[in-house]
């Protein structure tokens, strides 16, 4: 893969932002080679925290929409006894990149369109990133019960941390309940998501910079923080989290209160110095956790 000059990744990067904004794809070879560098970072970053919440083993991944392979370190580190990941995308510069990037015998790469697809093979876990905003609303209503048949375990969507992705995210989970579908996360229940108005539910992983993807960005941080919405549901019953931080704690003198979602829609939550115990475990607790 042919590095960029810098000027060029600069460009390229503006550009791939711009896009992104407009839920377009990527278009040019410089803007792919670009994706590598300032993209693909965060992504699997927060692919990998995504996968956290799946405790169960899983064999078999297919990811679809797969770019140049953002998901391949993630699902090997997060699931160790994985047997075989299949990846369809439908940019053959992108599969060439990733065939290049990632030499690793689990791996098989599928050339195709996911929105032309009519069935899936099953798969333990179907991953789905940063892809649905590409999609019409109609795309999108017909796909999603061809992946929850192919998803033998689990089915996992993320989108951006933006009210658009959440829209998204959210009409997806009911679509996928209306199926049968039990939400394992963020959400603690399979009951109407009681996020209204112009609030969303999104969560942030914080992602160091190189200087390379720093320089690219113009950015003067060493490090951003990604803003991102997901859903992952699972096929079979299972013992669920009570509570999930929604917001960045509110750290007070003598208290901790915590902006969460219940099973009975969202509350305020706060432990207090005085129950010792929990306090010094609530300290530990940040947003997008269990509590």
């Amino acid at each position: 893969m042919t590095e960029l000059p810098f000027k060029d990744l600069q460009r390229a990067s503006q550009e791939i932002t711009e896009r992104y904004r407009m839920g377009k794809s990527l278009s040019t070879e410089d803007q792919k080679k670009a994706y590598v560098v300032v993209r693909m970072p965060a992504t699997s970053a927060v692919i990998r925290r995504v996968l956290r919440e799946i405790k169960e083993p899983v064999e078999t991944v297919l990811d679809l929409g797969a770019g140049p392979g953002s998901a391949i370190e993630p699902l090997l580190e997060h699931f160790p006894m994985i047997k075989k990941i299949t990846l369809m995308e439908r940019d053959r510069t992108f599969i060439e990149m990733g065939k290049t990037l990632f030499l690793k015998e689990e791996v098989d790469w599928l050339e195709g369109d996911l929105t032309l697809q009519q069935t899936f093979d099953s798969h333990d876990l179907l991953l789905i990133s940063y892809a649905v905003a590409e999609m019409s609303e109609g795309q999108i209503s017909r796909l999603v019960p061809l992946l929850w048949k192919a998803a033998k375990k689990f089915l996992v969507i993320i989108e951006p941390g933006t009210p658009g992705g959440f829209a998204r995210v959210k009409k997806i989970r009911e679509q996928l309940i209306s199926l049968g579908g039990q939400c394992l996360a963020p959400c603690p229940h399979s009951n109407r998501c009681p996020m209204e108005g112009s609030d969303w539910c999104h969560f942030s992983e914080r992602i160091e910079r190189s200087s390379l993807h720093r320089g690219a960005k113009l950015g003067t941080l060493g490090y951003e923080d990604e803003k991102f919405s997901y859903l992952i549901v699972a096929k079979n019953p299972f013992a669920s989290s009570q509570m999930r931080i929604l917001r960045p704690p509110m750290k007070r003198s003598g208290h901790i209160s915590f902006h969460v979602c219940t099973s009975e829609g969202i509350k305020i939550q706060t432990i207090s110095r005085k129950d010792k115990e929990k306090y010094v475990l609530a300290k530990k607790l940040d947003w997008g956790d269990d509590l």
